[in-house]
């Protein structure tokens, strides 16, 4: 079982600090898969060259950490991570 507003609350992380401060041509990729014993989501979105250079741990994603920690332990893995132009999380968890 994934805990629904857990994703939910990734998803609105990458439009409101994301998508909401590029007015250029701003994009969010989602990718989910899944099997009997893995879930993987990862969520991609692009951000401004100024807004680049901020924090990675945001109050939310610690929050969203805190969270996954005590849903399941040592059985997650969340990367977050700032590319080029990019910003990624990505959510993999042993069902």
């Amino acid at each position: 079982m994934i805990a629904p507003m857990i994703l939910i609350s990734l998803v609105e992380n990458a439009f409101k600090h994301g998508a909401a401060n590029d007015i250029g041509h701003p994009e969010i990729h989602i990718s989910i898969m899944s099997d009997d014993q893995y879930f993987m989501f990862e969520i991609l979105n692009t951000i401004r060259s100024n807004i680049a250079n901020s924090k990675l741990e945001k109050i939310g994603l610690a929050n969203i950490s805190k969270q996954l920690g005590f849903l399941y332990g040592n059985d997650h893995i969340l990367t977050v991570e700032k590319l080029h132009d990019q910003f990624r999380v990505k959510l993999e968890i042993n069902l």
